[in-house]
């Protein structure tokens, strides 16, 4: 037998499987684009024949008044949210938390590092060597 290594090599049938499964998607994006094109005519025509009423001028009025109310009240929540109690709270919390660490993580490192210069570097004690390892 030989050992060479095999390589996967599709079959014919599923080799015209998959070339006729891309043609058909390919027509199916052709069909879509024709339908894309064809519903773009539609909207402009649409936006030709709009008539421009007096009921629709007002609607449109009415419309840009309580959007500039809607981002006047957004920008005036935006103000306030700094002062949340609650995102003042959490900044607080994260802020503890963060010192925490800091503190611990300096504290532990400070004796490490003072216990490896009493000991000195180039000590054998297992001690030493220990903290050497927790070091690096």
């Amino acid at each position: 037998m030989d050992s060479a290594p095999l390589f996967f090599t599709p079959s014919p049938p599923s080799l015209s499987q998959r070339k006729r499964k891309i043609d058909d998607l390919k027509e199916s994006i052709v069909g879509e684009k024709k339908k894309s094109v064809e519903y773009e005519g539609l909207i402009q025509q649409e936006k030709k024949a709009r008539v421009d009423t007096a009921e629709r001028k007002a609607m449109l009025e009415e419309l840009a008044a309580a959007e500039k109310v809607a981002n006047e009240t957004n920008q005036e929540l935006d103000q306030y949210k700094e002062k949340d109690p609650e995102i003042i709270n959490n900044r607080k919390k994260k802020g503890e938390e963060a010192l925490k660490h800091a503190n611990r993580w300096t504290g532990e490192r400070l004796f490490f590092l003072l216990l490896l210069h009493l000991v000195g570097p180039n000590s054998s004690s297992p001690c030493s060597l220990s903290l050497s390892l927790s070091l690096s």
